[in-house]
């Protein structure tokens, strides 16, 4: 199976060791990870090799698994050229227009706010 994950706001640094830990998982049982991001310069070879450079090192921090990155400005599209079969995106609404939308939410820190 594709599977593709949002990095802003989606895989956030208090995300991390979820993402970390259902990425390596989903790796390891032979999906192919997809990192998606957006950049309104177009797909991945027209960016700058510095913003590229700078999502790679975070997601190496976060421990975050993947097999592609790919920063663009229409994720919908690169999701249908691929065979992408999920993506997960915090704002689907304005990326995946002409794409089926189930809305999920993720809770996280259970407990821990008082």
């Amino acid at each position: 199976m594709k599977l593709a994950f949002d990095f802003n706001d989606t895989t956030r640094v208090e995300n991390g060791p979820f993402f970390s830990a259902i990425t390596r998982a989903l790796r390891r049982d032979g999906h192919k990870i997809y990192i998606i991001t957006d950049s309104f310069t177009g797909y991945d070879s027209n960016i700058s090799k510095d913003l590229y450079k700078q999502r790679r090192k975070k997601l190496f921090e976060m421990g975050i698994y993947y097999n592609l990155l790919i920063i663009t400005g229409d994720k919908e599209e690169f999701c249908k050229k691929e065979g992408i079969d999920y993506m997960i995106d915090n704002r689907p609404n304005l990326y995946f227009t002409n794409s089926e939308v189930i809305h999920l939410q993720l809770i996280f820190n259970l407990g821990l706010r008082r």
